[in-house]
């Protein structure tokens, strides 16, 4: 690793010019590439997306009665929020677009995000952070949907303030995505809620993404009503699949399914834990959204890799529902083949031992 260390030291030593010493990069990048493609099995595609605002051509309008809650901490690496805020100014002209953060955020940000016609929504952290940082996000989710609630926001699209979207034309995407596709359910839930295809697991039960969320604000609102974790106990990493999909305790503690199952049960489904009613779930009560169709970056982790492990990925226990899944779930009733009892003793993320999803019920 020295070498490498040493090589780039290098070019950054012999070349001033920061424009030059990107060109010289790059063309290391390529040629590294090029040889890597001689002895890889696999090829590899890259994305670029601009982290300074890319040019809006025109202002995106939408019908759509909505609000964009952005929340969690101002990031300031590459001025990453800012930077979003104010490309979502021009994407959604003409929705309100609230930030909710903490009280401690720099004063200078806050005020350039005012200035853009943000709201700005701050308080207090919670006392203690939660596994994962969990209790943070329900507190500062819950702030900011309840403001999109007061400004009278039909509909709430919440994202983070280390993501970004950048597909125009968004708003009347998502709600015609739920009126395409109306909720299966006669309670208390008004309309599907759309969730990111990005860590909605098909093999945990109650495990949709909560990176992005759109829905009815209501809605959303119930969802992110889940009590605090009461202290900050010292939650183990899971060993094995089985440890993974138990139920939220004291030491294994998964975010979503803690979020999802409260949810649920507000609106009193009955919770069996077998796949087969988290795929009904998916299909009666959610829709996920492919990350290509909303242009969406996390340059968080692994970003390089666009947090995908390989080409066989959905045929792993940790295999994600993208859109084209949901389909076949919702429309074409197709039924996993695997069982919970099947899965528990697998390492995590390892090869299915069955096939997915085999079963097809018959389509009248």
């Amino acid at each position: 690793m020295w070498k490498w260390n040493f090589l780039c030291w290098l070019i950054n030593f012999l070349t001033r010019k920061p424009r030059k010493r990107r060109h010289h990069f790059e063309r290391l990048s390529k040629r590294v590439s090029v040889e890597l493609d001689q002895y890889d099995e696999a090829w590899k595609v890259a994305t670029q997306y601009s982290k300074t605002c890319p040019p809006v051509p025109f202002e995106s309008h939408t019908t759509s009665n909505m609000a964009i809650v952005v929340q969690g901490p101002v990031v300031c690496r590459d001025n990453l929020t800012l930077e979003t805020l104010k490309l979502y100014r021009g994407l959604f002209a003409n929705q309100p677009i609230i930030l909710s953060t903490w009280e401690d955020a720099s004063p200078d940000c806050l005020s350039t995000a005012e200035q853009m016609g943000i709201h700005i929504v701050t308080g207090p952290p919670p006392e203690h952070f939660g596994p994962a940082n969990l209790n943070m996000q329900i507190v500062s989710t819950r702030r900011g949907i309840e403001k999109a609630e007061q400004l009278g926001a039909k509909y709430t699209l919440k994202t983070r303030t280390d993501t970004r979207l950048h597909s125009p034309h968004l708003g009347d995407f998502l709600t015609g995505l739920l009126k395409s596709f109306p909720i299966r359910s006669n309670d208390m839930q008004q309309e599907r809620i759309a969730v990111l295809d990005h860590a909605t697991r098909l093999y945990i039960p109650y495990h949709p993404s909560d990176i992005l969320m759109f829905g009815r604000t209501e809605d959303l609102l119930r969802y992110w009503s889940a009590p605090l974790c009461i202290d900050n106990q010292v939650v183990l990493a899971p060993q094995n699949f089985g440890e993974l999909i138990q139920e939220p305790s004291s030491e294994v503690w998964v975010s979503e399914v803690w979020l999802c199952r409260h949810f649920l049960e507000q609106l009193g489904v009955t919770l069996d834990g077998t796949l087969e009613q988290w795929w009904q779930l998916l299909a009666d009560r959610f829709i996920t959204l492919d990350r290509s169709s909303l242009g969406f970056f996390w340059p968080k982790y692994n970003y390089h890799e666009n947090h995908a492990l390989s080409e066989n990925d959905e045929y792993r226990n940790l295999a994600t529902c993208s859109f084209r899944h949901w389909i076949s779930i919702a429309q074409m009733q197709m039924r996993p083949s695997v069982t919970i009892e099947d899965l528990e003793h697998e390492k995590i993320n390892a090869i299915l031992a069955k096939a997915p999803a085999a079963k097809m019920s018959q389509v009248s």
